[in-house]
């Protein structure tokens, strides 16, 4: 009995390994049979990048494996990074989402990670219907991002920051943008009251979106709201990343956003 619960326990422990070191990635020369994303044709989309084709469902499933706990799990993931090499990560969730919202649109996840290879690098990861993105911050050096290369969501684009500032060809001057930056001096002033630091605070947020942002990512009536609600959280994904670095910040999506 004692050799057959050992036999066991190497078995079960071989799989788990094997589940976490698969590679979802396999690096891809070239673009041909790939329709491009329509996200790739902006300008602030990099020339240089490195493509790879991923399994996506097998990569939703292991990362599902670790989504809903209350007690934080983890799991380790192969994620390429920009120098062109499959760098191991520790996965846990990190949802944008407040407990009531995360549960009405369970297959829209957001997950965060720090690297086993450098352990001043910080990854951020969301997964939803609409394709995997993720961004990974490093002490020094510039941030590194993945996105959808292909329409189909099936072809990615590694790349590292690469736009300029002040080369976009049109600056905000609405009544936004000091909106915008009252928000932003009202948290620098949080900070500044000594109110970050160790303590990770919890912001509720309200979002909503017009007509023109909606269509974009495909959304035409109130049924494609779990279009919107994956395209606000891959944005906070990577914003939360930063806030939650530089501020002790994190914001959740209230469970009224869809109204």
């Amino acid at each position: 009995m004692r050799r057959l619960l050992l036999s066991f326990a190497l078995f079960f422990a071989l799989t788990i390994t094997w589940a976490q070191k698969a590679n979802h990635w396999t690096p891809r020369n070239g673009t041909s049979g790939v329709t491009q994303h329509k996200s790739v044709s902006r300008s602030g989309f990099p020339s240089s990048y490195k493509l790879y084709d991923l399994d996506v469902n097998t990569f939703r499933n292991n990362l599902m494996r670790v989504a809903g706990w209350k007690t934080k799990k983890s799991v380790q993931m192969a994620i390429p990074n920009a120098s062109g090499e499959l760098e191991d990560f520790d996965l846990s969730e990190a949802s944008n989402f407040d407990a009531a919202l995360q549960a009405r649109f369970p297959q829209i996840r957001s997950f965060s990670g720090k690297s086993l290879k450098d352990p001043a690098a910080v990854i951020r990861v969301s997964i939803d219907a609409e394709g995997v993105q993720s961004m990974i911050m490093r002490a020094n050096g510039d941030h590194e991002y993945i996105e959808p290369f292909s329409a189909d969501k099936k072809v990615y684009a590694a790349f590292t920051k690469q736009r300029s500032a002040g080369q976009m060809p049109w600056a905000c001057t609405t009544a936004d943008q000091a909106m915008m930056t009252g928000l932003n001096n009202r948290v620098m002033a949080v900070a500044a009251a000594g109110n970050s630091g160790s303590i990770m605070r919890t912001m509720r947020l309200a979002q909503s979106c017009n007509g023109e942002y909606a269509n974009y990512f495909g959304a035409t009536s109130s049924a494609d709201v779990a279009k919107v609600l994956a395209a606000y959280n891959a944005t906070l994904t990577r914003s939360n990343g930063v806030y939650e670095k530089d501020l002790a910040i994190h914001l959740n999506l209230i469970d009224q956003t869809t109204n």
